[in-house]
């Protein structure tokens, strides 16, 4: 109950959510990176007497969040309008709560089909990390990376690669920590390789062939190969790159 009413002033004297139902929604969109999807929350919302509408439109119509009702079913349509209320907000839950919620979001964005699978796995790395589902957290911090690498938001794609780093280190079993440490270094040297740094690229696949063969990661050494192959060809040497491609395929 402290908890609560601390968080309750707090939030009020800094966001503005004016009730119990306010600080719950807030609380929702905060683990979702102060973006939410109102069909998702819709089974999330544990109010017995609903309400979730009612709430939006409150805070919609105080200007604290934005809606947009044109929006397809399940995709994020609401949004914080301030930078950096989502963090105030989880800084005020219990850790708790912010892991058990965490795991609750994620499950419901994951599940969803709908979603654009850039906002997905953006939303995902973070939301997985705070659930301690460091497996999930690294594949989807890598998925937000190799968008951003497209994007050519690299200063964002590194990022992701250091939440992944993170996540890896955190997962108990052996084997699959090294699995993720692996795909880290693979989807690190897919940005060095962006950024034009080649030779730098190079180095980096080929320690993680070392370590593949090592490890006996047949996947991974595959999706090297393959990566450094692509490499080999933008820097016009074909022949290697044929090679790296074909030992891939053998693999395969």
């Amino acid at each position: 109950v402290w908890r609560d009413q601390h968080a309750g002033r707090h939030i009020a004297d800094v966001f503005g959510a004016r009730s119990t139902q306010e600080l719950r929604l807030c609380e929702w969109l905060a683990l979702g990176e102060g973006r939410g999807a109102s069909d998702l929350l819709r089974p999330l919302w544990s109010d017995p007497d609903g309400g979730l509408d009612a709430t939006l439109a409150k805070l919609v119509a105080r200007g604290l969040i934005t809606c947009d009702p044109s929006a397809i079913k399940d995709s994020f349509d609401l949004r914080m309008r301030l930078r950096g209320h989502d963090a105030i907000v989880r800084s005020s839950m219990a850790a708790e709560d912010v892991t058990r919620r965490s795991r609750q979001l994620a499950e419901a964005i994951e599940s969803s089909g709908v979603i654009p699978e850039q906002t997905r796995a953006e939303i995902l790395a973070r939301a997985f990390a705070r659930a301690a589902m460091w497996d999930k957290s690294a594949d989807h911090c890598l998925r937000a990376a190799t968008f951003a690498i497209k994007a050519e938001e690299r200063d964002c794609a590194m990022r992701y690669i250091v939440l992944a780093q993170d996540s890896a280190r955190q997962i108990e079993d052996v084997t699959q920590r090294t699995h993720w440490m692996g795909q880290v270094r693979m989807v690190e040297g897919d940005l060095q390789k962006a950024a034009g740094q080649f030779d730098v690229a190079r180095r980096t696949y080929c320690e993680l062939l070392t370590l593949c063969r090592i490890t006996g990661d047949q996947r991974l050494l595959a999706e090297t190969l393959h990566d450094l192959g692509d490499l080999y060809y933008i820097t016009r040497r074909y022949h290697k790159g044929i090679r790296a491609e074909h030992q891939s395929l053998k693999i395969w």
